[in-house]
């Protein structure tokens, strides 16, 4: 997923395998088909009127060194948090998957939160944001429902 995609509600199609780097999401409200796995190797920033979705076929990897991501991500198989002795991980958002791997565990030093210990902070943290799912609204739309009442 490249740097620089252009402003605005935009869908985009993976055919296969696809990997976030590092940096801010694109800006407006974006929806992501992925038709294989993706890996997340880079921290994920939206901006504060900006959201993200990730629908994915397959798997979702978020790699040790990657310390936050935003937005919505939807997994087919499995959501993997990196088995791995580190830094915290903050998801601001959701994630749906069918299978969550949350292996990570803080490191003795260096882990970003003081004091560096599972038993005071937990090694992912999950901040449900409503403003992602709202959102989707403008992109996807919302369903239509009418009535009329009708004499008898």
């Amino acid at each position: 997923i490249p740097a620089g995609l252009p402003a605005g509600n935009n869908f985009y199609y993976c055919l296969g395998d696809a990997t976030f780097h590092a940096g801010n999401g694109p800006n407006g409200n974006n929806v992501f088909f992925i038709d294989g796995n993706l890996v997340i190797d880079g921290n994920l920033t939206i901006g504060a009127t900006d959201t993200a979705t990730f629908i994915v076929k397959g798997n979702i990897t978020v790699e040790p060194a990657v310390t936050r991501i935003d937005g919505i991500y939807i997994a087919g198989g499995t959501f993997n948090s990196a088995n791995v002795n580190g830094a915290q991980l903050v998801v601001n958002g959701a994630v749906y998957a069918n299978t969550a791997q949350l292996g990570r565990t803080l490191a003795d030093s260096g882990c970003g939160v003081a004091p560096c210990d599972n038993t005071v902070h937990p090694a992912e943290q999950f901040n449900f944001a409503l403003k992602y799912l709202v959102g989707l609204n403008s992109v996807l739309g919302s369903p239509s429902l009418s009535w009329k009442e009708v004499a008898p």
